[in-house]
């Protein structure tokens, strides 16, 4: 009712509403058709941020596949290209487009390579695809440009980690654990890796500290504790592992689920 008082109904703002509005509705068609009676039939760069403004909400409701053809529609050298390529990379991840992602991602830091933002990206996309050398280079990269960005050092532990470099990644674990006091995530790896290598004491030890750090409502803070569990049994600390295991059932872990981890 508010936005049918404003007087000038076809500014953008207006129209982008509505078109969410009709999105929201499940009529993508309409939203697409509202937005498009706005757009000249010879268009300016300027015109193009119609398009931008439907991708974004596109995307909000998860009409990947749409959005990019939208985006396919605006020019390589649009003033807002950055933004139109973001969302590009997201829609390609969403759809298991992994090397369309990493294309776009690159395309992006091939215009503004000094950006850091770019370069995690970029490694954080490698790392959940198992590129991890590639994930090692960009993580080097970044922190060629800034010497203290966490994500890339957090990122650069998981990939030599999953390159069974153990020696190394440990190396890197002391390195950056004191720049990163706040981090669960390099002492959860630890752990994890140490557990792996039967070096049960020290795994505990990284462990602990992790559960400290991460937050409850983290996801990982479930895995931290099952991981801290299987730990404690492997060293006889059987009572402190069932009780560990049940703690799980404030963690959105039914009881069957705490007791049967519990017992295995």
């Amino acid at each position: 009712q508010v936005i049918k008082r404003i007087a000038n109904q076809q500014a953008r703002d207006v129209q982008v509403f509505m078109a969410e509005w009709e999105t929201a509705q499940g009529f993508p068609d309409k939203a697409e058709k509202r937005i498009r009676q706005q757009m000249p039939e010879h268009r300016q760069p300027e015109d193009y941020d119609w398009l931008l403004n439907l991708a974004e909400v596109m995307v909000d409701y998860g009409y990947y596949e749409r959005t990019i053809r939208l985006i396919g529609e605006i020019p390589a050298h649009y003033p807002l290209r950055r933004r139109a390529d973001e969302l590009l990379a997201e829609c390609h991840w969403q759809l298991h487009h992994y090397d369309q992602t990493i294309e776009v991602t690159n395309r992006m830091i091939d215009a503004d390579p000094y950006d850091t933002t770019l370069w995690g990206y970029l490694a954080d996309i490698q790392q959940k695809c198992g590129n991890y050398e590639d994930c090692i280079e960009s993580c080097d990269y970044a922190l060629a440009i800034d010497p203290n960005m966490q994500q890339a050092m957090s990122l650069k532990v998981f990939a030599t980690f999953g390159l069974q470099r153990f020696d190394e990644a440990m190396k890197l674990c002391q390195q950056y654990m004191p720049l990163m006091p706040d981090d669960y995530t390099l002492r959860m790896y630890a752990g994890e890796q140490y557990y792996a290598a039967a070096r049960f004491e020290e795994a505990a030890n990284q462990l602990h500290e992790a559960l400290r750090l991460c937050p409850t409502d983290n996801p990982d803070h479930k895995r931290i504790l099952t991981d801290l569990a299987f730990t404690m049994a492997k060293t006889d600390r059987l009572d402190e592992a069932e009780e560990l295991m049940l703690t799980l059932s404030q963690t959105h872990m039914t009881p069957s689920e705490c007791h049967y981890h519990a017992a295995g």
